[in-house]
């Protein structure tokens, strides 16, 4: 189950454990460290794409990328930016609010999105599978990028 959540909801589900356990025992707060320096490593060992990001939906979904930073509301134009920001909360460490100053809107807003997304993909079996191709390009992309 850990490995299927973001850093973060790991670090909240962590933070969580201790504080219902109230752990005060050497052995249970040496295992919570360890987890928090994995949680840590993770977040940091993530390679920062955005821009790879933000291209691959854009493209992924034949728009431009000024259409995933505009204001329409027009669900051509809101999926393909959900599903970025979306990707970027579970792709990058870049907090809800770095992602709604990337695309000139509130925190809020980003967490409605990547609620929505998540949604989909329980729902929609079609969406799902699209989601999965993107993360594919995007690990191409990351490795050219890397290269």
């Amino acid at each position: 189950m850990t490995e299927t959540l973001t850093p973060h909801e790991r670090l909240v589900e962590l933070s969580s454990r201790l504080i219902v356990t109230r752990a005060k025992d050497r052995e249970t707060l040496l295992l919570a460290a360890g987890q928090l320096r994995d949680i840590i490593t993770d977040l940091h060992d993530r390679t920062d794409h955005r821009g790879s990001i933000v291209q691959v939906v854009a493209r992924f979904f034949g728009v431009s990328e000024g259409h995933l930073f505009g204001r329409a509301r027009t669900r051509a134009c809101a999926e393909p930016r959900r599903v970025a920001m979306y990707l970027l909360r579970e792709e990058t460490s870049m907090t809800l609010s770095s992602i709604g100053r990337m695309f000139n809107r509130d925190h809020t807003t980003v967490i409605y999105g990547v609620q929505t997304v998540k949604d989909e993909i329980m729902r929609n079996p079609s969406f799902a599978r699209n989601l999965d191709l993107l993360r594919t390009l995007l690990a191409k992309e990351a490795a050219k990028d890397d290269n």
